[in-house]
């Protein structure tokens, strides 16, 4: 019998690893200890907070499944990294990146590209479900 590929999961928190969100990383690992395909996709990734949890740094699978978000300020620096992320989506993940656009183009009009920049790490890893895991990380996202 064939076993069935892992559905890809991606939690959005702020930041990964927090001490004070250690239920984030307890539910992170317990998934990936059952088989999950689980991303973690975070604005802020310090290695203060890693150093808190040396097993999971010492891991390279696991920290290599914690994406950082592009930077949004400061404005100027976001506004430069447009066009690189652009591309970037558009070689890594072509199918995926165009859709995206397309699609967003007729909701959200230029406003696609922001919303594209913004959402480029879920781009890239094409989930099959989005956790966020707190609900004001939500708000305004459910056309993904």
């Amino acid at each position: 019998m064939k076993r069935a590929k892992a559905k890809r999961l991606a939690l959005i928190v702020p930041a990964f690893p927090k001490t004070s969100e250690t239920f984030i990383v307890s539910k992170f690992l317990g998934l990936l200890e059952r088989g999950w395909d689980v991303h973690v996709v975070c604005h802020k990734s310090d290695p203060e907070g890693w150093a808190k949890f040396p097993d999971m740094a010492a891991d390279a699978g696991v920290s290599k499944r914690v994406h950082r978000s592009l930077p949004t300020s400061p404005k100027f620096t976001a506004g430069l990294l447009l066009i690189p992320a652009l591309i970037r989506g558009l070689v890594c993940t072509p199918g995926s990146a165009w859709r995206y656009l397309v699609r967003g183009f007729g909701k959200f009009g230029w406003n696609v590209f922001k919303k594209y920049y913004l959402d480029l790490e879920l781009i890239l890893l094409k989930p099959d479900l989005i956790h966020f895991e707190f609900g004001s990380l939500a708000v305004g996202k459910t056309y993904l």
